[in-house]
């Protein structure tokens, strides 16, 4: 499918727990597996300048490891973007109280994805249904959107080696 999909920070750290657990034999919960499964049969999520930012400036294990499973990164270059993600931003300021979450998803929208992946309930109840151009969902809802029949193989199966290689959990 390879739809265009951004995560928050939150799900960012959630997928790539899921990914590079020391304990492999353990389900997580329903939505790291649904992250962990859009991963590896839909799309590689890409991630705004916001949530990188953010994720770069915590010295913790996430940190080290999002950018080995080769994340998009949505540049923050030139005045058209951020003066796009400035301008949405405020506008959701309206909705919702949190400027960092008002920025992210502006970014998100800015950057032209499809769909914008959350845990925070507080932004799916009140952005959903003031974005232009993008859907904002949870992951678990997205993934039983896509309706990947059972049984396909994996687009972007993990590498051998990695800790998900060797397990069947995630399959589908």
């Amino acid at each position: 499918m390879d739809t265009r999909v951004a995560l928050d920070t939150s799900a960012l750290r959630r997928l790539v727990a899921a990914l590079t657990t020391d304990n492999p034999e353990t389900e997580p919960d329903a939505e790291s597996l649904a992250l962990v499964r859009i991963f590896y049969y839909d799309t590689v999520p890409v991630v705004v300048p916001t949530v990188s930012a953010e994720i770069d400036a915590r010295q913790d294990t996430v940190q080290g490891k999002w950018r080995d499973y080769h994340f998009g990164e949505v540049p923050d270059i030139g005045e058209t973007f951020l003066g796009c993600a400035k301008g949405i931003a405020e506008t959701y300021l309206d909705y919702h109280p949190d400027p960092r979450d008002c920025r992210v998803v502006a970014e998100a929208e800015c950057a032209k994805v499809v769909v914008f992946l959350t845990l925070k309930r507080e932004v799916l109840e009140r952005l959903r249904t003031r974005v232009q151009s993008i859907a904002i969902e949870a992951p678990s809802a997205y993934w039983a959107k896509l309706k990947i029949p059972l049984g396909t193989p994996p687009n972007n199966p993990p590498a051998p080696g990695t800790p998900l290689a060797g397990v069947q959990w995630w399959r589908w």
